[in-house]
């Protein structure tokens, strides 16, 4: 099975709901204490630009009850069509290190979303 990992706050409503600003604020100022110990250069830009990031993740991402629901998270899917389902990753080297996977195998992919804009 194949699936998202999640993000760095419980769900995505931390992310896309108001009444959650400031348990994503004190996580923002978290991961940038994280970068200042690291010696990581502007790590208030950094932490920004992971926020921003998992932003965009967590709008893309299933709700909790859709994540729960045994006929949407079955998804099979032939591990020689994921190049075409997410491009720019590199899936050859990724089924190597965790198998190794042969191309000809099916997978279930658990979170699949069809409507992930180019470039995402």
């Amino acid at each position: 099975q194949l699936g998202q990992d999640g993000l760095g706050l419980p769900d995505r409503d931390y992310y896309l709901q108001d009444h959650f600003a400031e348990q994503k604020q004190a996580y923002k100022e978290y991961m940038e204490k994280l970068l200042n110990l690291a010696g990581w250069p502007d790590a208030s830009g950094a932490a920004a630009k992971v926020l921003e990031l998992e932003d965009q993740i967590a709008k893309l991402s299933w709700t909790n009850e859709d994540r729960r629901d045994p006929i949407k998270t079955y998804n099979k899917m032939a591990v020689s069509d994921l190049p075409s389902k997410a491009p720019g990753f590199d899936w050859n080297a990724f089924m190597e290190a965790v198998g190794p996977i042969a191309s000809s195998s099916t997978l279930v992919v658990s979170e699949y979303n069809s409507t992930v804009p180019d470039g995402v």
